[in-house]
């Protein structure tokens, strides 16, 4: 058994377990262990004979983009601008769980209302959109309504992200500012 640690992501031998088959001692007393680049091989070394063993996995991935089309300039106080999030998976694999939209919503302003097509949200300053999946190709969208308060500043800055527990192989996407003009400061 091996344990990984995701900082330095190194691997070490934790327990040595033998199988019993007699005849089959390619990884009889594993003496070291080593992962590809890609993360997809592990590769293991006996110290009693020449063999190497290669354990293969797959790691599914998708591609979550996200996307705040279109300008609210200006905004002023008191009205309640309204953000469209789209998040879409570029790939062809299914991004399994736990698919999110996350939005910090700018200072000097209040939720009121945050609503996803095929999914929820919670929060109040920092919303999260949930969504159980996301085929390939597909794309689900969140609308956030919020209030301008008096005290917001004059560029109010709106941050989006997308997240899912399947790995992204496009990271890039991932996170989308949009920049509003906010309400212009009172003359003396």
């Amino acid at each position: 058994m091996f344990s990984r640690n995701s900082a330095t992501v190194e691997l070490t031998i934790a327990q040595i377990w033998i199988d019993g088959v007699g005849g089959v001692d390619g990884l009889d007393g594993a003496s070291s262990i080593a992962i590809s680049p890609d993360e997809k091989h592990l590769y293991t070394s006996g110290r009693d004979d020449d063999a190497v063993a290669v354990f293969s996995r797959s790691i599914p991935s998708a591609d979550l983009e996200i996307v705040k089309p279109g300008s609210l300039d200006p905004v002023t106080v008191g009205t309640n601008p309204t953000y469209v999030i789209t998040i879409t998976n570029n790939s062809t694999s299914t991004a399994t769980t736990n698919v999110q939209i996350k939005d910090k919503l700018p200072p000097g302003t209040t939720l009121v209302s945050a609503e996803a097509i095929g999914g929820s949200c919670a929060g109040t300053t920092d919303i999260t959109c949930t969504f159980r999946t996301l085929a390939a190709g597909a794309s689900s969208t969140a609308t956030i309504v919020v209030k301008v308060a008096s005290g917001a500043s004059r560029m109010l800055t709106n941050i989006a992200s997308a997240t899912a527990d399947t790995l992204d192989s496009v990271i890039s996407n991932n996170t989308y500012k949009a920049f509003t003009t906010g309400p212009p400061v009172p003359s003396m």
